[in-house]
């Protein structure tokens, strides 16, 4: 398949090629690629018949079992039709014991998940490579950060002005899962009072970067 850019991963998990049947989704926005990968979960769940197992595996299972990422991809759950795996990347996972598997006909739907990767990474190059999977690079950015904040108020029935919009955009962290939180937490604060206003954002929305510098400091 051909090397997505950040603009057309939203289109892709729109209306993904039906021959795709692995997905590397990858960026330095954590909570970005977990909501992505969560959604392209959905929708292979979807093509199957029947009730779906979402698989969740990391390091720590492939350290106790190197194969175990082969055996759930070929192996029919016992209370469920089908399977898809979700897997977070890490030094367990090996590239060339990946691009072995993804030869082979395997059974159910592979997610996996990445922080930020080289254009010369081998987890890169293999999924851009491959004729039945696709790499879907996720980065977050002021459109797609103003773009939530209009959703989600949009269909808690708020509205909010520019200057208090921009003003809870600096509020808000490079993490969009967190971010998504915060809109949310927001709008129930206010509900019922129909619009957003500065001193609400101020009550109720964490400063997303002194929380980062203070992580660090503790760190």
């Amino acid at each position: 398949m051909v090397a997505y850019k950040a603009s057309a991963v939203a289109g892709f998990l729109k209306s993904p090629q039906a021959n795709c049947r692995a997905a590397l989704v990858y960026g330095p926005d954590a909570g970005l690629v977990a909501e992505r990968a969560a959604a392209l979960a959905q929708i292979f769940a979807k093509r199957g018949k029947g009730e779906t197992e979402i698989v969740r595996l990391d390091d720590r299972d492939l350290a106790e079992d190197p194969a175990r990422l082969e055996v759930e991809v070929n192996t029919v759950p016992m209370f469920a039709a089908q399977s898809v795996v979700r897997v977070a990347a890490g030094p367990r996972l090996d590239v060339q014991s990946l691009k072995a598997l993804l030869a082979t006909g395997f059974a159910h739907p592979l997610i996996v998940e990445a922080g930020n990767l080289r254009p010369d990474s081998g987890l890169r190059k293999l999924f851009e490579g491959h004729k039945s999977a696709a790499a879907l690079p996720c980065y977050s950015n002021e459109r797609s950060l103003a773009s939530l904040i209009d959703a989600e108020l949009g269909e808690a029935g708020l509205s909010i002005d520019r200057d208090a919009r921009d003003y809870l955009m600096t509020r808000l962290g490079a993490d969009q899962a967190l971010s998504r939180s915060e809109v949310v937490k927001l709008a129930l604060y206010v509900q019922g009072e129909g619009r957003i206003s500065h001193d609400d954002i101020e009550a109720i929305v964490g400063d997303a970067a002194e929380t980062a510098l203070e992580n660090f400091v503790y760190a």
